[in-house]
């Protein structure tokens, strides 16, 4: 099987033994840009840097589930309102979380999305 870049992979902990061990363990390889996000985040102060993680469920060659990880910088509002490119950090925009109150309510203004006034019903 061909190498296909940075990812990671969560298995089922066979080695479980306790509630609080646990269910699923694994890796994931962090890029050089998910590296200078972390690191721009860390310096423009912020306390927790995030990163982004999408997972598939797959089933391995032998017959073993898994969940299979790619990891990148946080999506971003910038200037140009585009997904944030390489270099530059968290500094004049936000990530997905930071639009959520301490209650998890969207706090985007209605000026935040494409609404489209041509409404066809």
């Amino acid at each position: 099987m061909a190498y296909d870049g940075p990812g990671g992979a969560m298995f089922k902990n066979n080695k479980k033994e306790r509630d609080t061990h646990p269910d699923l363990t694994g890796f994931v390889e962090l890029t050089d840009e998910v590296i200078r996000s972390i690191n721009d985040q860390a310096a423009d102060g912020v306390k927790y840097p995030k990163i982004e993680i999408s997972g598939w469920s797959k089933v391995s060659s032998k017959g073993n589930k898994f969940i299979s990880l790619s990891a990148k910088k946080p999506w971003e509002k910038n200037a140009g309102g585009s997904r944030g490119g390489s270099g530059g950090g968290s500094r004049g925009g936000y990530s997905r979380d930071d639009r959520r109150d301490d209650r998890g309510r969207d706090q985007r203004r209605t000026d935040d999305f494409n609404l489209d006034d041509e409404i066809p019903f």
